[in-house]
């Protein structure tokens, strides 16, 4: 019998899945797909919504094995915001440089796996995208944006510890506000960094007043 917190089991007496630290890149002809979200999040359908995570885009009651211990708890609204990011603005086309549809470009943020398989990072992303999959399904044409099931860019990082010391460091940082994306997109040109700073509070109150 292993001991705890060995190669083989963690401090809680889970399986150790990944015991090295591991890097996957998704792009080009090898994109996350929905059925490879799932395999991560270790998705299961219910036939009752008792112990369910969510209910999905379908009415199906989902419990994802992959999420619940030692971090954030789901929230179905960030979930629906990935979902809509991906699907991107009706009429809006593929990007040539890409040849993917919706807003997604590959930007670096990892998707965190433990070692015993639990999603650290990512599980809102994760869900976005088979929500994304599943509302396509439905009504294809309501999104030109994907020509065929909607799939990602992602980097995805295996066998990072789940202790708590390292988990309860993760997304800490201050959030990126839209007047940052304001300031980054360069609308207002070359001006000095503290008008910078005005206009771009300005523009983010308007569009919030909107």
């Amino acid at each position: 019998m292993p001991k705890l917190g060995s190669k083989t089991t963690d401090d809680l007496g889970r399986k150790v899945l990944y015991p090295e630290v591991s890097v996957e890149l998704c792009t080009g002809d090898d994109l996350l797909t929905a059925d490879k979200a799932k395999e991560l999040l270790r998705w299961q359908e219910l036939e009752v919504k008792k112990g369910a995570t969510f209910t999905d885009r379908n009415g199906k009651p989902v419990r994802c094995n992959a999420v619940g211990l030692r971090q954030r708890l789901f929230t179905p609204s960030l979930a629906r915001q990935w979902m809509c990011e991906i699907l991107g603005r009706p009429g809006q086309g593929i990007n040539p440089e890409t040849n993917l549809g919706g807003n997604w470009q590959l930007t670096g943020e990892t998707i965190v796996i433990g070692r015993t398989g639990l999603c650290i990072e990512g599980q809102h992303r994760l869900v976005g995208l088979i929500w994304a999959v599943q509302e396509w399904a439905k009504e294809p044409d309501k999104f030109p944006a994907w020509q065929e099931e909607p799939a990602i860019n992602a980097l995805i990082v295996k066998g990072i510890s789940e202790a708590p010391e390292v988990v309860n460091v993760m997304n800490t940082g201050k959030p990126r506000s839209l007047a940052d994306a304001i300031v980054a997109c360069g609308l207002f040109g070359d001006v000095d960094p503290k008008s910078l700073r005005v206009l771009s509070r300005m523009a983010d109150y308007a569009v919030r007043l909107l």
